[in-house]
This record gives C-alpha cells, structure tokens and sequence, in this order.
C-alpha cells in the first residue's frame, strides 16, 4: 500500500502492507492515506483479523483512525485487534473522544514488549511473531511463518483397508511399523511431497544491528526498509534508519530467500541505485513500490 518514508511525495504512500495468509487477512502499519490506497489496489478493508504497527511515528500509523472511522460507518461488527507499541489506544481514543462519533466495534489493543520475540498469532497452519529493532522509539518488525505442512497421501498407492491411524502417521512424514518393528508402510512410496512451508519478514524502521539476522534466519522473503544509499550512512545511524549496504548484509547473514526493500527517503527521484548497491552483496533483491503484488510459494 505504501513504499515511501515520511516525508510524502505523489508517487510514494506511507509504509503499509496487506497480507493475506491462508484465508486470514492483516494489515502491516497504517500510514496516510492507507484506506485510499485499499481502494485504489482493491483490498478489503472489511477482512481485516487484525492490525500490525510497527512503532508510532506517523507514517506508519497517521492512517489509522481514519480507516476505523471508515469501517464504523460501513457497521463492521467483527472485533479488530490492533498490535503496537505502548501508547496507541491512548492517541486513537483522544482522537475518537473528541470526534464524539465512537467505534461501534470492539477493538482489542495489544501493547507489545519489543525487547524480545513473541508469538502474536498462533494458528492452524501459521503462526505471527515480533522481530526486535533498534529505532529511535520501541519498534518491532513482524515474522509471518507457516507451519510444515503435512504430507500428502497418494490415494491411487494407497492400500484399501489402512487404517486412520496408519494415515495420520504417512501424513505426518513418518514410516509405520507394526508391534514387532516390522516395517508396514515406507513413507516415501505412499505420500507426495508438499509445498515448502513459506515465511516472510517485515523489518521497518531499523539501524543495522548483527543481531537481526538470528531472528529471520532463512526466511523466504524479507522486506527490510532502505531509507538511505550508502554514502548517507552517519546520517542513518543517528536517524536509527538502515542503508541498502546494512539491508543486503542483513539478507546475507540470514540467509533468506529473496529481499525486497523499500521506505525509501522522499530525497531520492531515482531509485536504480538502490537495486544496485543492494545486489553488491546481495543479489536477489527487489524494489517494492505502490501497489506491488508478491506471491510466496
């Protein structure tokens, strides 16, 4: 929904992400302008489960209030939990107060402790956690991880009359033996592989830190934000923001799948340099930019 860093510019939205994983729908910070952008890319405010922020300076949650506002007129009746950092549901309630319009929906605000990882959301099939960061404020990235994924049974190998217990266990990648340790079913010759199980970072606003990479080792794809070029690299120190050199390093000591990178400073008309100075030490990055779309897997 948004690439840009915070100062605006027309080409380049605040930071936010719309993810969708099986069938669930949560949204990654919440800048100016989000809920237009959701219109604009044709993403469903309405599915909402939940809403990740990743530390309170404006351009990743301005938007917030405003998108509330929205769903209480459209009558959402589905309780929305938000994550932040201390201090959220204070601004959003002085806001709503002082509106005298209030949300006609439950909102659960979850305060979180970015000192250390937490799981957020642990379902069926996934689960969400929190990645540590060093900003100038408490701020976390979020860690999206599918569960491993059950095998799957080849009904045409199949013997007729197994049993459910015999299944769960093919499924469940084991071979079956009977009481006597004798081998009944070689799991390999019953079952198909399944997909690889997929996983996603978002790491925005961060200086470099070496201990990031033990967060997100092998992750499929990481969004790591790359406000500065190298050559700005005091100024992202004492912005406590990253440089593309610091983001590519970050990717490569973690060993991830691909980067894709973004939040980039308004200073900057040509983003081209990005691309390249990442690839000098990483080389399978991407630029995000409005409206892009990924599928994982």
């Amino acid at each position: 929904m948004g690439s840009g860093s915070a100062t605006p510019r027309v080409d380049r939205m605040p930071s936010s992400q719309y993810v969708k994983i099986h069938n669930h729908y949560y949204l990654l910070d919440c800048g100016e302008g989000t809920q237009f952008q959701m219109l604009k890319y044709g993403v469903s405010a309405h599915k909402l489960d939940a809403i990740f922020i990743t530390h309170l300076h404006g351009d990743h949650f301005f938007g917030l209030i405003a998108l509330l506002s929205t769903l209480s007129m459209l009558d959402r009746r589905n309780k929305l939990r938000i994550f932040s950092p201390p201090g959220l549901k204070e601004m959003i309630n002085v806001q709503i107060d002082h509106n005298k319009a209030p949300i006609r929906f439950d909102i659960e605000y979850v305060e979180l402790d970015c000192e250390t990882p937490l799981v957020l959301v642990d379902g069926l099939n996934y689960r969400v956690s929190t990645v540590p960061l060093q900003h100038g404020v408490p701020c976390c990235g979020y860690l999206f991880e599918e569960k491993i994924k059950h095998k799957k049974l080849n009904k045409a190998k199949l013997p007729a009359k197994i049993s459910i217990e015999h299944l769960v266990q093919l499924r469940n990648g084991n071979d079956v033996f009977d009481e006597a340790g004798y081998l009944l079913y070689k799991n390999e010759d019953y079952t198909l592989p399944s997909k690889p199980a997929q996983s996603y970072a978002y790491l925005t606003d961060t200086r470099y830190a070496e201990v990031t990479a033990q967060y997100i080792k092998n992750v499929s794809v990481l969004y790591h934000e790359t406000t500065f070029l190298k050559d700005m690299s005091e100024r992202a120190a004492t912005t406590y923001h990253s440089t593309t050199i610091q983001a590519a390093t970050t990717a490569l000591n973690a060993n991830v799948g691909k980067l894709l990178i973004g939040h980039f400073s308004s200073r900057y008309d040509e983003l081209t340099p990005f691309i390249d100075e990442c690839r000098s030490i990483f080389e399978d990055t991407d630029l995000i930019f409005d409206g892009k779309k990924i599928v994982l897997g």
